[in-house]
């Protein structure tokens, strides 16, 4: 018979190949071509010239996927090893797939890059369980899928746990996600999640377009944080905020402006650009570009850094805009390389030297070279290098999509040495003594008020323009609806209902910053933040909070008990706290929750049933407590679950996503019964009645809520 394959073998073999070639074929981009790109970027000599079509190859090539697994849940090592073993390892035998690998320059081998595109991972059979593994991990929050240059800008602003750090342009959120991640850092530590101590740092996510910043808000919910702020405003003229009604300004310890860009960095994900793409682009964003940096650069903190980010690759929307801020700066702020964060990483040094194109494809060296006529009036002195000779721009990173298989990119890091020009020294020191003093006096924060339209901030805390002026009252009071954020405090009765139903003692927990967002109806949801984020919000009532924190519980109204249910999604932050109804399950037991959506109590062992039978119907926090001397065991991480124990039944609250994330950790995710299913669908085993279903509150703009176009040059 030789050496020749079985018929079926050889056919399943034929198919395979049929479908990765099908798969390439989706993301072609092969014949793309635009003569102006060509002719402008040529003329910039930003590349060696053997390596130019080296360039465009890559250029014209479907981007590759890539992802990074969420640092601070908890899971993410043991998450990490079950990507390894059970989804990865199968995929180094293949020969048509180049195998997914590390991003050798992302800290400790948490990102991947899968050598295939965004639509090939649907198509080719073979990653099929690998994508049904992503978009599962991706809804629970436990992966985010990015592509690699977006993971740059906040790896490079060193975020720590204490930062306050503002978001200019933040959506669609992953790189605020991944600064979220950062700011929790020790948390993932044991000692970190049963302390229960919260970050005192904060996220300040900004975008101009309130739709946009709903979308956000879905973003960052998946990481359970309470140290967060999501607003809408106009990133230039970003108002000037204070942590007290009448305390200081508030300065941020990082910044970052991903500003709206031309976006011609994205053309392997977005073919579009080779058909739209004119100089003008460009060209129409420099000044707005520029106002933006210069607003961050206002707000950002003596000591603080600011990454300006772009995904272009023009020097006009890069380099121009850094040196004419560089300028205007006079020495207060300093242009750094922030190379050494990122050991492994390729990328080129920014261009001392550059061209700029007019509207009609004419390349101009000066601006004094540029004839009276439409293109004096459309181009800018400050597009042209003559005046930013002799600044360091060797220090900016530019990537280039052939380096090392990644989209267009640009990252240039600024830190403020001393105050700026325009700004008053004198006024800026004494404000961040008086902000250092009210720190130190404001970390209790438990015994709050709400505040009210009254605790309205004066003068300057109203939206500024650049220069730190306070906008008129007309230009500042755009329509904006939002129910408003009320705080509990230890008295609230709501507050006193819940701690002493689950025994949570008011002296340890921060009650002081829970709040509801309805002031005479029902209060359905209560959410958490952390004391930075109440401060800011209290001290800034015009500011247009669109949401904050995260969800700890919500209303229920259940026949045998009324009262208040921890929500799975806040539980990790409640559960060193809660004292009272508690149930510790085995493996076993933990495996029958998994499995089932109402199992009936005699499915149990007899330990959970005698905990059971010793509680009264209502909600219940379930344990899962790791065996310390089987370290083979799965789960190998402790578990804390939201549940309700019902009439004749003990369940667990999840969606379909979270639950198929357990299976994995426990490693039994093929089980038939739960595959398919969705929150609050029963499996036919208890009865509809058995508590509330685990429905979530959908994150909607209000109705009035008007869009502004914008583009946050997002490289995703």
């Amino acid at each position: 018979q030789g050496h020749h394959l079985p018929a079926s073998q050889s056919g399943t073999m034929g198919r395979r190949k049929r479908n990765i070639a099908e798969a390439k074929d989706l993301y072609d981009n092969s014949k793309e071509s635009n003569a102006l790109f060509e002719k402008y970027y040529t003329a910039q000599a930003m590349l060696p010239e053997a390596e130019w079509p080296v360039f465009m190859t890559a250029m014209r090539e479907g981007l590759p996927v890539t992802f990074r697994i969420t640092g601070f849940r908890g899971h993410s090592q043991s998450l990490l090893k079950l990507l390894r073993t059970r989804y990865l390892e199968d995929l180094l035998s293949l020969t048509d797939i180049r195998p997914p690998e590390p991003l050798p320059w992302y800290p400790s081998g948490m990102a991947y890059q899968l050598h295939t595109n965004r639509l090939a991972i649907r198509k080719i059979n073979e990653l099929q369980r690998l994508h049904s593994f992503l978009v599962t991990e991706t809804e629970t929050g436990h992966i985010t899928r990015q592509e690699a240059v977006s993971m740059v800008p906040p790896l490079v602003l060193d975020v720590r746990s204490s930062h306050r750090v503002l978001d200019m342009c933040a959506a669609p959120g992953s790189k605020t996600g991944q600064m979220l991640e950062l700011l929790h850092r020790g948390d993932d530590s044991e000692a970190g999640r049963s302390s229960g101590e919260l970050p005192d740092g904060l996220i300040v996510a900004n975008d101009v377009d309130q739709r946009r910043a709903y979308m956000m808000v879905h973003q960052l919910k998946r990481l359970q944080s309470p140290c967060f702020v999501v607003c809408a405003h106009d990133s230039s003229v970003f108002p000037r905020l204070r942590l007290e009604p009448d305390g200081p300004p508030l300065l941020f310890d990082r910044v970052l402006a991903d500003v709206p860009c031309s976006g011609d960095g994205t053309a392997r994900k977005n073919p579009g650009v080779w058909r739209r793409w004119k100089p003008g682009h460009a060209n129409n964003l420099h000044l707005t570009q520029a106002k933006i940096l210069k607003r961050g650069l206002e707000l950002l903190a003596v000591g603080g850094r600011l990454v300006y980010s772009t995904c272009s690759l023009n020097p006009v929307e890069n380099e121009a805009v850094v040196g004419k801020l560089l300028l205007e700066t006079e020495g207060s702020v300093e242009l750094v390389d922030v190379r050494p964060l990122l050991p492994g990483f390729k990328s080129l040094p920014g261009l001392s030297s550059w061209k700029v194109m007019g509207a009609n494809g004419t390349l101009f060296e000066k601006y004094s070279d540029v004839p009276v006529g439409r293109d004096h009036a459309y181009l800018r002195p400050s597009f042209f290098d003559e005046g930013y000779k002799d600044l360091p721009m060797e220090r900016c990173m530019r990537v280039l999509p052939h380096l090392q298989d990644t989209g267009g990119f640009f990252v240039a890091a600024l830190e403020k040495r001393r105050h700026l020009p325009w700004m008053n020294p004198a006024k800026w020191d004494a404000a961040a003594a008086t902000a250092a003093a009210a720190d130190a006096c404001a970390q209790d924060g438990r015994a709050v008020q709400a505040a009210t339209g009254d605790d309205a901030p004066a003068g300057d805390a109203a939206a500024a323009d650049s220069s730190g002026r306070p906008q008129s009252p007309k230009s500042k009071r755009r329509r904006f609806n939002e129910d408003p954020f009320l705080f509990m405090g230890p008295e609230h009765p709501v507050w006193r209902g819940i701690s002493e139903t689950f025994g949570i003692d008011s002296g340890r927990f921060p009650c002081g910053n829970v709040l509801y967002r309805c002031e005479t109806s029902k209060k359905r949801h209560l959410y958490l933040v952390n004391d930075c984020a109440r401060r800011l919000v209290q001290g800034n009532p015009e500011l247009k909070t669109v949401n904050m924190g995260i969800k700890i519980f919500s209303v229920c109204d259940d026949a045998e008990y009324k009262g208040y249910r921890p929500l799975q999604e806040g539980l990790s932050l409640l559960e060193p706290f809660i004292t009272l109804r508690r149930i510790r399950v085995p493996r076993c037991d933990l495996l029958v929750l998994l499995e089932h959506e109402l199992p009936f109590s005699d499915r149990f062992t007899e330990a959970t049933r005698t905990a059971w039978r010793a509680l009264t119907l209502g909600p219940v926090v379930i344990d899962y407590r790791r065996d310390g001397e089987d370290a083979q065991q799965l789960p190998d991480v402790d578990l804390c679950l939201a549940g309700w124990r019902g009439r004749t039944t003990l369940r667990a609250y999840m969606n379909r996503h979270e639950r198929l994330h357990l299976t994995r950790m426990c490693g039994v995710e093929d089980l038939v019964e739960i595959r398919g299913k969705t929150a609050g669908q029963g499996d036919g085993e208890g009865d509809d009645e058995d508590g509330p279903s685990d429905d979530e509150e959908a994150v909607e703009p209000p109705a009035a809520a008007a869009a502004a176009d914008g583009n946050d040059g997002e490289a995703e």
